[in-house]
Order: structure tokens, then sequence, then C-alpha cells
């Protein structure tokens, strides 16, 4: 199945990208995806962090140094299901959210070698979405209150040392979703749904008290301001714009997976129908017009080198229950990593990788068990665990990805 979560930016070039197919790299110009399909079902996202690359699943939080060739585990005090990250004003940011069990926004100084929890710590909530500033001058997490039985809304204006709930009333609605901090971090985004399936945008400031309320088709899973438009995409992957001059939202016919603003560009993940069909990664300066930046028949198979974890260390990361905690043991190991700390920034030009044949004239490839074969178990055990993948994908327990 197609489908991208988030590009990875640094220098105004686009480098990679999460996608569900797993890490997906640049490397002399060519892009390269690892692992094939199997660790990427299981991946809740893929975070870059200078030459770091951070995946959090079920498990835990795994960190690859070397282009996703091996992983290794990186400590949580001994939470699991890594729900979400953010890397935001120099740290990096991580929440866990399993039900019932101490689940925490954790905090790295380091670019992902080392965690300590932030003050929001030891809950039995879930946290789902973590979203900040690109400074990290505000945080804001959401998910579900089990003690209060309705939704979860925390923000932090200081790095994590407090939390607080604001004005908004959760009470009245059955699901909250943080979608986007902005740039000056002086609004935040919420999607919505009360109890008769209504669903809205909540535009809240940086302390999470209401600012203005805005009726949606659907409910959200991405929404950013872009001047005084609003740009969301709805839970039927389809983009939907609210006009500088008001009104409401509409559909623009385009079927999107993600929708971001980087430096005042629009950057959205393609789908498998529409105008963006089969496109990875698309840019936009109004929303109306798109680029296609990464299509799916230019990606290859890379094959990692010999002696290397490779495959098995991907199998290993779906297979292996709970993460040990690693702490410092496992940081030590990775201390000679590359500009572990820089997070990425810059938006690509919107020609970049762009050719004259539209995404709609070009023929995509099925997913294949290509770089399984030379595994242990060979493609047989590939094609098993990419099924196992999918059915975790699609249970309820992953509902909110």
């Amino acid at each position: 199945m197609l489908g991208a979560r988030a590009p990875f930016l640094e220098g105004g070039l686009l480098v990679g990208g999460s996608t569900t197919w797993g890490l997906v790299l640049a490397d002399d110009g060519t892009f390269f995806r690892v692992c094939d399909e199997a660790p990427a079902m299981a991946a809740n996202f893929h975070l870059r962090v200078g030459a770091r690359v951070l995946v959090g699943g079920s498990p835990g939080l795994l960190a690859t140094d070397d282009r996703g060739c091996s992983y290794q585990p990186r400590g949580l005090a001994g939470a699991t299901d890594a729900t979400a990250a953010v890397a935001a004003g120099g740290r990096v940011y991580v929440a866990t959210g399993r039900a019932g069990y101490p689940n925490a926004v954790f905090a790295s100084d380091d670019g992902g070698l080392t965690f300590q929890a932030t003050a929001l710590s030891g809950t039995a909530s879930p946290l789902w979405e973590l979203v900040a500033a690109p400074d990290g001058s505000v945080l804001v997490v959401s998910g579900d209150d089990l003690d209060l039985e309705q939704p979860l809304l925390l923000g932090s204006v200081d790095q994590g040392a407090h939390w607080s709930t604001g004005t908004l009333e959760l009470s009245s609605y059955v699901r909250v979703r943080a979608l986007s901090v902005s740039a000056a971090g002086d609004e935040v985004l919420v999607a919505a749904e009360r109890g008769d399936e209504s669903a809205w945008l909540v535009s809240l400031d940086a302390t999470l008290s209401p600012l203005e309320t805005v009726a949606a088709p659907r409910a959200l899973t991405h929404a950013v301001r872009k001047g005084e438009a609003l740009f969301a995409v709805a839970d039927t992957e389809e983009l939907l714009a609210w006009p500088a001059g008001g009104g409401a939202f509409a559909a623009s016919g385009v079927q999107v997976k993600c929708l971001f603003l980087v430096d005042d560009t629009l950057w959205a993940c393609g789908s498998t129908t529409g105008p963006l069909a089969g496109v990875h990664f698309a840019t936009s300066s109004d929303g109306q017009t798109w680029t296609s930046v990464l299509h799916d028949v230019d990606i290859r198979e890379r094959t990692c080198p010999d002696g290397t974890a490779g495959h098995d260390a991907c199998v290993r990361y779906q297979d292996a229950g709970p993460a040990v905690d690693a702490g410092d043991d496992a940081g030590a190991a990775d201390a000679g990593s590359s500009d572990a700390g820089a997070a990425d920034a810059g938006v690509v030009d919107a020609g970049a990788g762009d050719d004259d044949a539209g995404p709609q004239e070009r023929p995509r490839p099925a997913p294949s068990c290509a770089g399984c074969a030379s595994s242990e178990g060979g493609p047989g055990l590939c094609w098993a665990l990419v099924a196992l993948s999918a059915r975790w994908a699609c249970s309820p327990r992953s509902r909110r990805r």
C-alpha cells in the first residue's frame, strides 16, 4: 500500500521520509528503502535527527545510525508503545501510549541517544499525538484520560517542565487530536469530535485557551494555517481548504495522507488515487497546484553491506515484544554518530525531482519481498511477516495512527 507519513528535509532538499514501506533515504540523489515492508507496518513513526533515525512502535523505541541496516533499542524507563515524536528547539520528544501502563513524554538533549521523562510521566492514560512549535517554545500532547473518561489535552511552554490543561472544555468532546503548532507558537490547531459525530477544528492559543471553532465535514487527521487560510485532511484522506476570506471548508479533489507546513510551503503525502496517485511527497504554495517531488517508482530497494543485521534486525523489532530498557549502555555504543543533535530544517525546491510525466501516468509496482531471500528463513518468512504486520496495522490498537 502506497503512503508516506512525513518528509525528511535538510538544507532545502528532500533527503528521505517516513513511509508505510519503512524508512526511505537518499544516497547520491537516488532514494532507497530498507527492510522492505515488514517493519514499516509495525512502526508508528520514523523521526530523523541529524544522521540518526528514531523508529517508534509497540515494542518501544529503536534508533539506527547506519541508514536502516541495524537498530538499537533506546531506553524509555521501561515504557513501550512509542506513539509519536517530534524534534523541536534542539531537543527530541517522544510520547508513549500503552493504555493502563505508565506513560510519559520523554525528552532527549543528545539527539535521541538517551531519554529522560518530562514532568508528564507515570500516567496510565495513553498519549497518542505530540506536536510542537519548531523552536520548542510550545509542546502539546493529546490522548485519552482514563480517569475522567474524556479526551486528554495538555500543553507546556517550558520544554516539559510543567504541563497544563488550558480552558478548553474537554468533556464536550469524545475525542481530541493535537494537529499542529504555528511557527510562532501562538496557535495550536486541534481536531475535535462530539458524541453526535460532528467534527470540529479548534484554534487555541499557547495556553490552550480557545480562539476559534470551525465546523468540519469529517473528522480531521492533519491541519495547518498558511496566512489566513486553513488547510486540513479529512479521515477520508480528502484535502480540505478554508479560504482566507472565510466561508467553510471545501473539498479540493486531491487525496493525501499527510499535510505539513514547512517554511511557508505545504508538503503533502500522496495517495493511491487522485492527482497524486503514486506520489510519496508533493509541495504546493497555495493548496491547489501540487508539484510531485518523489514518485513511488523512483524508490529503489537497498541492500545492506554484508555482515550487518539488515532485514533481520527489523524482524526482531517487530516480534521482540517490550523493548529492553537500554539506557546509557545502548547510547554509549552509538556515541560516534555524526550530527546527532541537528534538527531537520528547510524546504525543498518545488521542482526538485519532478519530470514531465504526471503521477497518474506512472505504473506502480506491487510490494515485493526483495532483499529477503538472503535473510534467514528466506522469502517465505518475509511474506509471513508482511501478513502479520498488515494484521497489526489494521487492528483496533492502531486505530489512531
